[in-house]
């Protein structure tokens, strides 16, 4: 588009259109951002989210004393450590932030890009079948665990009956998410790694 508009103000517009049409990498929204996030950024957020998580279950039922914060602290940072690693190393293998939002689509619509790092994709994709596969009988025993911890709590604990049928209820409902995803994702990942087979 042409501009009459001279000195910085047609400055300011070319920037403003660059920003409009480049869109970053990643992706756009919420998950695109999260794609980008540094190494440190993503392992203070699992951190917290790990730690809010586990306080706030505990004081649904029980008085959260120092000795039990300061190990569910070490526990939360644990975690995130090998969480943050464990993607930071995802990330670079399959191409960066750019690559892995486009690792996402592809997962999603079960069609491989025309130029990927075919090495780094076919790790994580073998990976991402290795967990489903082993989620199709991982999830219900979990989610019998979580509805019959539930069912115990409720029972033996009056005052404690509510997060006692949270617990069912997040079972049930997690179990039943896991296993349909899990049965619409892994038809996708072996065509994937197909047509990455085909391309040596």
């Amino acid at each position: 588009m042409t501009t009459l508009v001279s000195g910085p103000f047609r400055l300011r517009e070319r920037c403003y259109v660059l920003t409009l049409s480049t869109p970053p990498a990643g992706g756009p929204g919420r998950r695109g951002r999260l794609d980008r996030l540094p190494a440190p950024a993503i392992f203070v957020l699992t951190a917290v989210v790990l730690f809010g998580i586990g306080a706030g279950t505990r004081l649904l039922n029980h008085d959260v004393d120092a000795t039990y914060l300061v190990l569910r602290g070490l526990a939360a940072l644990l975690i995130a450590g090998f969480t943050t690693w464990r993607f930071v190393r995802t990330r670079r293998a399959v191409g960066g932030a750019a690559g892995f939002a486009t690792l996402r689509t592809a997962v999603k619509t079960g069609e491989l890009p025309a130029d990927v790092p075919v090495e780094g994709w076919r790790d994580e994709l073998a990976r991402r079948e290795r967990v489903l596969r082993r989620n199709r009988w991982y999830v219900p025993v979990l989610a019998g665990v979580f509805v019959l911890l539930g069912v115990l709590v409720a029972v033996s604990a009056p005052h404690g009956a509510s997060a006692g049928w949270l617990l069912v209820v997040l079972g049930i409902a997690l179990g039943a998410v896991a296993m349909i995803s899990t049965a619409r994702t892994l038809p996708r990942i072996e065509s994937l790694r197909s047509q990455l087979d085909q391309r040596r």
